[in-house]
C-alpha cells in the first residue's frame, strides 16, 4: 500500500516524519511530504491551499494512497477532501489540532462534514490541541461513517510511541 506522511506545522516535524517512516517501513511504500515553508526562512506557517495543490501535482487524487497525517497535516487533508481536491483511499490522523485550526480560521466540524473516507483517529488522552475525550465528542456529533477512534496515553502533542502507532495503523490497514 502507498502511504503519504504529512507532518505538523513546525519544521521540527520533519525529523519525526522520517523516524515514523523508518518505523513503518514494512507496512508499505512510504513517501514523506515536506512542506515548502520548512525550507523558507520568511514563512512561519503552512499554506494549506499551496500544499493541497502540491499534493495534487504529486499524486493526483491519492485514490490509491493512505494519508497518515499529524496536526496541521490533518487540517490540510480534511480541507482537501472537503473541497473535493483530494480523495485518499483512507486516512490515519494523529493529534487532530482543533485549537490550532481555530487559531488559523479552520473549523474542524465544518471540514468533517461529509467526510466519508475511512479514517482512524489516534489522539493522546490529554493532547493540549484537544483531549481525546473532546475530540471523540466532536467526531460522534459529526456522525460520519467509516471512522475508528483510538485514545492512547499521553499528555503532549508528540506521538513517539512508534510501536503502538505501528500496531494500530497495521490493524486499521488490514481491516480496509
Amino acid at each position: 500500500m502507498k502511504i503519504l506522511l504529512l507532518g505538523g506545522n513546525s519544521v521540527e516535524n520533519k525529523n519525526w516524519l522520517y523516524e515514523l517512516k523508518e518505523n513503518l517501513k514494512n507496512i508499505g511504500e512510504i513517501t514523506v511530504h515536506e512542506y515548502s515553508h520548512w525550507n523558507e526562512n520568511n514563512k512561519k506557517s503552512v499554506d494549506i491551499d499551496e500544499e493541497i495543490s502540491r499534493l495534487q501535482k504529486f499524486g493526483g487524487d491519492l485514490s490509491d494512497t493512505l494519508v497518515l497525517a499529524k496536526s496541521a497535516g490533518v487540517v490540510l487533508t480534511l480541507k482537501g477532501v472537503n473541497k473535493k481536491r483530494l480523495s485518499p483511499k483512507a486516512c490515519v490522523f494523529l493529534g487532530t489540532p482543533v485549537s490550532w485550526a481555530k487559531e488559523n480560521n479552520y473549523d474542524i466540524e465544518t471540514l468533517l462534514e461529509g467526510h466519508q473516507t475511512p479514517t482512524l483517529y489516534i489522539q493522546n488522552k490529554n493532547d493540549p490541541a484537544i483531549s481525546a475525550d473532546n475530540l471523540k465528542k466532536i467526531l460522534d456529533k459529526n456522525k460520519s461513517k467509516n471512522k475508528k477512534f483510538e485514545m492512547i496515553s499521553g499528555d503532549t502533542h508528540y506521538y513517539g510511541d512508534y510501536k503502538k502507532l505501528h500496531e494500530l495503523i497495521l490493524a486499521f490497514i488490514n481491516n480496509l
